[in-house]
């Protein structure tokens, strides 16, 4: 192991031990980091010394935990494409019913963490199926293309935040404005039985509008 330069990891090794890969659980499994990732090597080691320590102590390791996701989150690679980006493989969840985060998402900013939707149904087999993707794109030309060019067709929502009321899903949906890399804020609502988005019909705005001007009548004295 050389710390100076990088340094190199096995799958055998114990808790607490880098997250990426963690498909790597055999000795010959080996990862490595290098160039300015090389200074955790030793972050590591000294994770893992005061992680023995507590347990032969018996003493709670929560900040162990905090310290190693900490480490985790630093050797994020930033410059890679989102969809290899290894902090967005391993938070595939349900939502309610057959909606599901899928596997690709993307960082909007440093606290917005943006995931696609994936519908978990038998019948659909192919990513074109049960992905959401946005509204009017053709999937034949999307079949041509390649998968991380396939990202961007993607609609992609507010990861972990969702309302449930009976079948339906409110989730928060970002859309990148074009020639942009800012993105703006909308609702969505999909029925969780069946995974298709509900459109409220014509004029619910005004009709809204009205409902509410009624309620605050009936509130005057």
């Amino acid at each position: 192991m050389s710390l100076d330069s990088g340094y190199i990891y096995s799958g055998a090794t114990s808790w607490p031990r880098p997250r990426y890969p963690g498909n790597y659980v055999n000795p010959d499994e080996v990862a490595s980091e290098q160039g300015v990732y090389a200074g955790l090597g030793i972050a590591w080691i000294l994770t893992q010394i005061r992680a023995r320590s507590k347990l032969f102590q018996n003493k709670p390791v929560r900040s162990i935990q905090r310290f190693a996701k900490l480490l985790n989150d630093a050797s994020m690679k930033s410059a890679n494409p989102p969809p290899c980006r290894f902090d967005t493989f391993f938070s595939v969840r349900p939502i309610a019913g057959i909606l599901s985060w899928g596997h690709d998402g993307c960082w909007a900013h440093n606290r917005l963490f943006l995931k696609c939707l994936k519908k978990v149904r038998p019948d659909l087999k192919t990513v074109y199926e049960f992905h959401v993707f946005q509204d009017g794109i053709d999937l034949s030309k999307v079949r041509e293309l390649q998968w991380n060019e396939q990202f961007n067709f993607l609609r992609l929502f507010r990861y972990l935040w969702h309302v449930s009321s009976g079948d339906l899903v409110a989730l928060e949906e970002w859309t990148r404005r074009p020639d942009s890399n800012s993105y703006s804020m909308s609702y969505a609502v999909f029925d969780s039985t069946s995974g298709d988005e509900v459109v409220p019909p014509d004029g619910w705005q005004e009709a809204a509008k009205v409902n509410i001007q009624q309620a605050l009548d009936g509130l005057r004295p």
